[in-house]
């Protein structure tokens, strides 16, 4: 199926699905320079937008088979100013607010809405925003996963149950690993 895009837009990605077909993603124009995202629901064959209260861009990570959606608002994860949210039939819940973190990006939602995980960018005392933690939010409570013995960078990509699923980055090579009982493992 072609979802199309909202009017003015040249350009549209997917990024997840649940169980009754509803789909997020985001879309925009990049052939009038503007570089800016939009958060997107679709649903019975109607692509809307969620009009989220900070931007200028948003994306749609993952959406849970109630219809709640996550992902990140504001410039960009990578300008190191994005904060994850919630998103649920038109109410927006701004989760990145007391992270102390310069940017959020959760990328999967689980358990009703009540976990979340993702990369989290925090300050380095050197470089502004340069340190890359895999997160779990989880019951209302921020958890900064840290990384594997070795490795630099750490980035969470899914959750099932109590295990939190990701890879963290190094040379040579990445590694997966399983967070489980507060604890990090290579996989």
């Amino acid at each position: 199926i072609d979802l199309g895009t909202l009017p003015g837009g040249n350009y549209s990605e997917a990024l997840a699905i649940n169980e009754g077909s509803q789909v997020t993603g985001y879309w925009g124009n990049f052939a009038t320079g503007d570089p800016a995202l939009d958060a997107f629901i679709w649903e019975d064959g109607v692509m809307r937008s969620l009009k989220l209260p900070i931007g200028p861009s948003s994306v749609g990570c993952d959406i849970d088979d109630d219809g709640r959606v996550t992902g990140w608002m504001g410039k960009g994860p990578a300008i190191a100013d994005a904060s994850a949210y919630m998103w649920l039939a038109g109410e927006t819940a701004d989760l990145g607010a007391n992270w102390d973190a310069c940017a959020a990006e959760p990328r999967a939602i689980a358990g009703g809405g009540k976990q979340l995980v993702g990369t989290c960018y925090f300050q380095d005392p050197k470089e502004h925003c340069s340190v890359v933690r895999a997160f779990l939010w989880a019951d209302n409570e921020f958890h900064n996963l840290g990384t594997l013995l070795g490795y630099s960078e750490s980035r969470a990509h899914g959750v099932s149950g109590d295990a939190v699923f990701g890879y963290c980055d190094a040379t040579p090579s990445p590694a997966a690993f399983i967070y489980f009982n507060g604890k990090m493992r290579p996989l």
